[in-house]
């Protein structure tokens, strides 16, 4: 049997889990897979078990694929910020994530070893961000869902950017200090009409915006993930809290202070796929990305927000045929 087959997704322990001291932190990861290294990187409220469909697929394409539970998720430590408390808040600043992800390449692969990135939602802006703060260590980058935004030359408040983009209105929600304890409150609630697939409740989520769910909104009845695997993000949140994964909204000064001297643009050579119907990242967010992103192939998936679990094998093969290229075109994997 194929160490690829032996990769259940209904069995998170099927998978080869590791942990290691990453930048003052203990990091969970998986690690599984022999070849040119992919780093998978997830968004919120996820962890390293939103890639559980690509991780066997990958792996059986001979490639190594390591896959971390991001600061304040899952296994990884999540280091508590008081509310108010801008120093702490460094700790989850994307400039700093990107510190944590050279750290792990050191590890798993020796000093200076360099990766193909793959994001999603919040992991989408994080390798962008690698492009921008580690250059060198990025062989390519593919981003779903979240398109590349170059680095603001002025601060834009988030109230402000709700007023472009009102489908973040429940960003606001997620950065009052309140909201952890509520979050904490709900977790099967909440989690439930996040975790939502293609249909008119996926619309209706963000008509009423994201901060009505714990309250007012009906339990989803399409989610995007079976029954067992939704346990699985409920025991894993119940047990770590959501205070980590929000702190990343709480960074926007932050993140604008470190980004103040970096390039505006990617050279790498770049995969974005947008989903038709992700009521959070529209498509439209990734019509202006050629002008910053000037090597990259646009791929359209018709999904919602939660592509790997809704569209795998599309996706899969999607990622597959990009990989592919890359081998093709001699990039140095």
């Amino acid at each position: 049997m194929s160490i690829s087959t032996k990769l259940d997704p209904l069995k998170p322990e099927s998978f080869n889990h590791k942990y290691a001291w990453i930048n003052g932190i203990r990091y969970h990861y998986v690690d599984e897979g022999q070849g040119p290294l992919v780093v998978l990187c997830h968004g919120f409220p996820d962890m390293w078990y939103g890639w559980r469909y690509q991780i066997p697929y990958l792996v059986a394409r001979n490639y190594r694929v390591i896959v971390p539970d991001f600061r304040g998720y899952g296994e990884t430590d999540a280091p508590y910020v008081k509310p108010g408390d801008v120093d702490g808040l460094k700790a989850y600043g994307l400039k700093n994530i990107c510190k944590d992800l050279a750290e792990l390449l050191d590890h798993v692969g020796g000093k200076g070893t360099s990766a193909i990135f793959i994001g999603h939602d919040w992991g989408g802006m994080t390798v962008w961000r690698m492009c921008l703060h580690y250059p060198e260590r990025v062989k390519a980058v593919a981003a779903i869902c979240t398109a590349f935004s170059p680095p603001n030359t002025q601060y834009i408040a988030l109230e402000q950017l709700v007023k472009t983009w009102p489908q973040f209105q429940y960003q606001i929600w997620f950065t009052d200090p309140a909201t952890d304890e509520e979050l904490d409150n709900n977790v099967s609630t909440f989690l439930r009409n996040i975790y939502r697939g293609v249909g008119e409740d996926t619309a209706l989520v963000h008509q009423c915006s994201l901060n009505e769910l714990p309250r007012n909104l009906p339990l989803s009845s399409k989610l995007a993930l079976s029954e067992q695997e939704f346990e699985y993000y409920c025991r894993q949140f119940a047990r770590r809290s959501f205070h980590g994964g929000l702190n990343y909204y709480r960074t926007r000064r932050v993140n604008f202070d470190d980004e103040r001297d970096c390039p505006r643009e990617v050279s790498h050579q770049a995969l974005m796929i947008v989903a038709t119907a992700d009521p959070a990242l529209p498509v439209s967010m990734a019509r202006k990305m050629n002008k910053y992103v000037k090597n990259m192939e646009l791929k359209t998936i018709e999904a919602a927000h939660w592509v790997q679990m809704e569209r795998t094998a599309e996706l899969n093969e999607m990622l597959a045929e990009w990989l592919s290229k890359l081998s093709e075109t001699k990039a140095k994997l």
